[in-house]
């Protein structure tokens, strides 16, 4: 259907958006801190880039499932303040029907994230 379609695209869309203000963050957060102890020798210089990247790896699971949790929330929020959810329940579809396309964008994700929880 046109909804199913329209919620899976702004899911997509926003999962994007919150996934990269979230690593980014992350990134910067886990570089001010490694570059900190290669300035007070704990840690090789040339070994900084690999702490970074392998400390992204172990935390990549968590910020995925957050970031599909907010993505979720934001958009659900956005359809009831602009009026979205009026036309979903106007053209006869209820509350319930919302579950398929969420869960269907998010169980894809959910398996991902299962992967790499259980082999990162």
């Amino acid at each position: 259907m046109i909804y199913e379609q329209a919620l899976r695209r702004e899911l997509a869309y926003t999962t994007g958006a919150v996934f990269l203000v979230l690593i980014t963050i992350m990134i910067t957060t886990l570089v001010i801190r490694i570059l900190g102890f290669a300035a007070n020798g704990a840690v090789n210089p040339q070994d900084v880039i690999v702490l970074i990247m392998l400390a992204v790896i172990g935390y990549i699971a968590v910020i995925l499932s957050v970031s599909i949790f907010i993505a979720i929330l934001i958009v659900l929020i956005r359809w009831h303040r602009d009026s979205e959810m009026v036309v979903w329940y106007a053209s006869g579809l209820n509350l319930k029907m919302l579950y398929k396309p969420v869960l269907g964008f998010a169980m894809p994700w959910l398996i991902v994230i299962t992967c790499m929880a259980l082999f990162a």
